[in-house]
């Protein structure tokens, strides 16, 4: 199978606050950072994978490819109004046209309550910036039982050292398997792969992407994701693709996407970081910005 580019944004560490901030009081909470990978030589100027080089070259305005039709799947709970579902626990947003090069953002939601569909927040901005920029968009669901302190049992993705080791690979896993059964939905295969993620899912994203453990042509990671410590040896030495962090200026948690930037820049690693008068979660703004970083614009 040729390796597809993953576009999700997590991060690494604690996560403080719930996805749906922006609607309703967050919980405070917190979760041990994931272990460090073994160090890795520090590197200025990062050597670009293939896909990294081809996506750099690529022209994001280039004819569009329609989107085959009869694509709609019945809904199931965890997907709100205008998402398809590919299954009982991952949604998928198709544009009008897709725009070429093909691209698939892998997109992992905050903390989310179990009850009340708080999840439409952030897949109704994820939806909309799919369809204006032309690209597909996958959004998994967390598991329950990993989440933070207080808010345990509400869909997570797993920042714990504990949690990463044992339910990690299992989930990149199955998004390389959900990515191939949306291919063969659409009739093509994607030309680039970016994964990014708000809150609990920036800080996911963070800890994959710093380890070396998921693959892809960008990275994003919003309202989320921190250094947990690490330093430009710590980190991976490549693949190192374009890596977009935003935060809002009313986050009172904006410190750790400030620490996860502040090493980035200090390894030399790509990034574009952004902070905007804004409070916690997905917003619009940080998909515009990374999407442009991502296809080099």
């Amino acid at each position: 199978m040729k390796r597809a580019l993953l576009f999700v944004m997590l991060a690494g560490c604690t996560d403080r606050r719930v996805e749906a901030a922006s609607l309703a009081p967050a919980s405070p909470s917190a979760s041990a950072p994931a272990t460090p990978s073994a160090p890795a030589t520090p590197s200025a100027s990062a050597t670009p994978s293939a896909s990294a080089t081809a996506s750099a070259s690529a022209t994001a305005s280039a004819t569009a490819i329609p989107t085959p039709p009869d694509l709609v799947v019945s809904p199931d709970h965890w997907c709100t109004e205008g998402l398809d579902a590919l299954d009982d626990e991952t949604c998928f947003v198709v544009p009008p046209s897709i725009a070429a090069p093909r691209a698939l953002l892998i997109y992992l939601h905050g903390v989310i309550a179990p009850t009340g569909r708080t999840q439409k927040v952030v897949q109704s901005v994820v939806a909309s910036r799919a369809r204006a920029h032309g690209f597909v968009a996958l959004m998994p669901r967390g598991r329950r039982g990993i989440g933070p302190k207080n808010i345990k049992d509400w869909w997570a993705w797993p920042t714990s050292a504990d949690a990463h080791k044992r339910y990690s690979a299992e989930l990149t896993a199955s998004w390389a398997k959900k990515r191939a059964e949306l291919e063969a939905k659409l009739g093509a295969a994607f030309e680039r792969v970016y994964v990014a993620g708000s809150s609990n899912g920036a800080y996911y994203v963070s800890i994959l992407a710093l380890k070396g453990e998921l693959v892809a042509d960008g990275f994003g990671a919003m309202s989320g994701g921190n250094a947990a410590g690490r330093s430009k040896d710590t980190i991976v030495k490549a693949p190192r693709p374009p890596f977009y962090v935003g935060w809002g200026a009313q986050d009172d948690t904006n410190v750790d996407p400030k620490s996860l930037a502040a090493l980035l820049k200090q390894s030399g690693w790509p990034n574009k970081t952004a902070e905007h008068p804004v409070g916690h979660g997905a917003r619009e703004v940080y998909l515009d910005e990374a999407i442009a970083l991502w296809r080099g614009q």
